[in-house]
């Protein structure tokens, strides 16, 4: 099984090392994951940066979160969080205000839309991901999790 990578990209010539071939393993694994999150998502009519932000903001309950916060909390990084919670709240899945002590933050909250979509994704989106990693023992998942977190903290991430 090693080495499909290389077929996959019709490369002829070997990777320089097996530190790039799993470098390029995971972008093209996370890629393939992603796509099909983005195929539930758009059925929805929310992209992946959307369904990470009503996340976070459901996690923080009626208080909200400010938009820093929102921020730093993604998953993955989104150049432009206010112009993403600008769309958010003109699609109704939250709202912004700010606050009567320091009017110089803004604090976002989850919407009863927004409520709604995470509840109607939970079963679809718990569903595609135990399809994406059916091939995997329960051990093998918490294992890989194990792995990608030991590259996170050699990293500094």
């Amino acid at each position: 099984m090693a080495g499909r990578l290389r077929l996959e990209l019709r490369q002829k010539q070997a990777f320089d090392n097996p530190q790039q071939e799993a470098f390029l393993n995971i972008l093209r694994t996370a890629n393939a994951l992603e796509c099909e999150v983005e195929t539930l998502f758009k059925q929805y009519g929310i992209t992946p940066a959307q369904y990470n932000v009503l996340r976070i903001l459901a996690g923080a309950g009626d208080t909200g979160r400010c938009c820093s916060d929102v921020s730093r909390r993604m998953v993955e990084r989104h150049s432009d969080v206010t112009r993403l919670l600008d769309r958010m709240e003109r699609s109704g899945l939250i709202h912004r205000e700010r606050e009567s002590k320091d009017r110089r933050t803004v604090r976002a909250r989850l919407t009863l839309a927004g409520n709604i979509i995470l509840r109607q994704l939970e079963q679809p989106l718990n569903a595609l991901h135990q399809k994406q990693f059916a091939a995997f023992s329960q051990f093998q998942v918490l294992a890989m999790i194990e792995e990608m977190e030991k590259i996170r903290a050699s990293n500094g991430k």
